[in-house]
């Protein structure tokens, strides 16, 4: 499942990828309340959770070339927006776990 933003429609990027390997489905729906996702895949119905009450700090970098032909990977501005394609890493550090949370 792959999420696009398409605030602006001549930039469109990917804002967020889930994989489920082996599974595949062609749609999907979203409580009125925001806080489910339910879809039907090969391996039967799949509920889940929006906001699971984890705050996780997140740092994007993006695999650039410089002059040299040398790549690396730059840490990207909280204000730049990836575009489609782009070969990204992700880190991902939990600053604060609910002590109770349901899935």
């Amino acid at each position: 499942m792959v999420v696009v933003n398409i605030e602006d429609k001549s930039n469109p990027y990917i804002f967020s990828k889930l994989v489920f390997p082996l599974e595949s489905f062609s749609d999907l729906c979203i409580t009125s309340n925001e806080k489910f996702l339910y879809f039907i895949g090969n391996f039967g119905l799949r509920h889940l959770p929006l906001d699971t009450g984890i705050t996780i700090h997140t740092q994007i970098s993006k695999l650039v070339e410089n002059s040299s032909g040398i790549t690396y990977y730059q840490i990207v501005d909280s204000t730049e927006k990836l575009k489609v394609g782009s070969t990204i890493e992700m880190v991902f550090v939990p600053l604060y776990t609910a002590k109770n949370f349901d899935f």
